[in-house]
Order: C-alpha cells, then structure tokens, then sequence
C-alpha cells in the first residue's frame, strides 16, 4: 500500500510502499521483508508508490535478485537483497 505524504507526515514515517503482507516463503519473505516494513528504494531507485514497484519488478525474471532499502519496525534503514521468485509476482 502506498504511504502518502500526508500519511508519512502525520505517523512520522518515510513516503514509500507500506508492507501490508509477505507471501511465505516467498523470496522476500527469505530475505526478511516484514508486514509493516516501509520500502524506500528498490534497485536503488526511490519508490513512492506500489506502482513504481511493479515496474521495477516486471524488469526483472525469476532468480533476479534485487536490492531493497527499507525502513523497518525498530525505525533503522536497512537494504535486503530479495532474490525474486514465482510468489513474488
């Protein structure tokens, strides 16, 4: 789900992509993506919106792995490498 600038504003967070789900065992999931993680960058691009993900993602094939900056739930920026798999579509 896309945090807003007004969302990220009043909850003092990041604009980016809030993570509502990770699909288990997904590659993202195994790279240690979290329901409430705040993805920042992806591929060292910064993300706004889930749709800005999508594209990045349909650049890529399974078995790519891609970088990704997020801001996780003890308030630290950390980058996770997510090798991409069939779940992660």
């Amino acid at each position: 789900m896309t945090l807003t600038k007004e969302e990220a504003d009043k909850y003092k967070l990041p604009q980016g992509v809030y993570v509502s789900d990770v699909i288990r065992f997904s590659g993202a999931a195994r790279a240690g993506l979290k329901q409430g993680d705040i993805i920042t960058k992806l591929d060292g691009k910064r993300i706004l919106t889930i749709e800005e993900v999508v594209e990045i993602i349909k650049k890529h094939k399974v078995g790519d792995v891609v970088e990704v900056e997020i801001f996780d739930q003890m308030d630290e920026y950390r980058t996770i490498s997510v090798k991409l798999s069939e779940s992660s579509e």
